[in-house]
């Protein structure tokens, strides 16, 4: 009889287990009290207990694997983003140095420029400063100043003069000087004889 009575238990929490695992599987709609009834049964509880915890922990594990895809794909968006910045950068990083070098090159053609000027500014005011000084010496004294230039500064400094005044200026000159001087002077076309004045 005693074995009569476990074969009886054994295949009730059988049948009961089926019926679980068929409410859980959704193929029956067991009410609570049912639910209930079957947990009070030795093994079945734990058994159901164990196969919720594994049901939650396999929701949760494919909740997690959602939300690390979904993280995982917008992060590959931001990466996506930041490379197409950093090119957009590098892009414009050329263009700025591009232009820097152009400012450069251009900086230094106006400071040639400005060097080239403010020179030739300082020699056309020493130019006109010794016409200035010349012109109020006496013949006598202009030539032996005169005898010291160089050839180039002694034709525009006799040609800048009034013919009459350097005309006397180069009367007191050594004659090889002179001779020079007035070569010099007659080389220039009647043009750049005014234009040098």
């Amino acid at each position: 009889m005693r074995q009569l009575w476990w074969s009886l238990i054994a295949l009730i929490a059988s049948v009961a287990l089926g019926v679980w695992v068929l409410s859980v599987a959704g193929v029956l709609d067991l009410g609570g009290a049912v639910a209930a009834q079957l947990r009070r049964l030795p093994g079945v509880a734990d058994y159901i207990t164990a196969y919720q915890k594994g049901v939650n922990l396999e929701k949760s594990q494919a909740a997690a694997r959602q939300e690390m895809a979904a993280r995982e794909k917008a992060l590959e968006e931001r990466a996506r983003q930041l490379d197409a910045m950093a090119k957009e950068l590098d892009k414009r990083k050329l263009e700025l140095d591009a232009r820097q070098q152009a400012l450069d090159q251009r900086e230094a053609q106006l400071t040639a420029r400005e060097q080239s000027l403010t020179g030739a500014a300082d020699r056309e005011r020493y130019y006109r400063e010794l016409v200035e000084a010349v012109a109020q010496m006496r013949p006598e004294q202009a030539a032996p100043v005169i005898e010291q230039l160089d050839l180039e500064l002694a034709r525009r400094l006799l040609g800048s003069m009034e013919p009459r005044q350097a005309g006397a200026i180069l009367g007191k000159l050594d004659p090889k000087v002179a001779s020079r001087i007035l070569e010099a002077v007659s080389q220039l076309s009647p043009t750049t004889q005014a234009g040098r004045r």
